[in-house]
């Protein structure tokens, strides 16, 4: 499983729009993704997957600080109706 990081989908009044930008959020998965890479992450607040951007891969365990590694999510499904969405 590797570490990755992601930016989460841009809203505007709550409507998405085709960019992604704000904080990265590192997550794991056994997906095989590249930097650009559309998948749906698990949020803490959201109990659907939210559209995610994959940003960094293959990022090393030192990236993680040991205090809340336990609580690192996983991504285990690919975004698959990016392209088929209007923006």
């Amino acid at each position: 499983m590797q570490n990755i990081r992601v930016m989460y989908k841009q809203y505007t009044n709550g409507i998405p729009t085709q960019y992604f930008s704000g904080q990265e959020y590192l997550y794991k998965t056994d997906l095989p993704v590249v930097i650009g890479s559309h998948v749906l992450a698990p949020t803490k607040d959201d109990p659907e997957p939210t559209p995610a951007i994959v940003t960094q891969v293959n990022l090393p365990e030192s990236e993680i600080n040991p205090a809340w590694a336990s609580r690192v999510k996983v991504i285990t499904q690919w975004d698959d109706d990016y392209e088929r969405r209007t923006f």
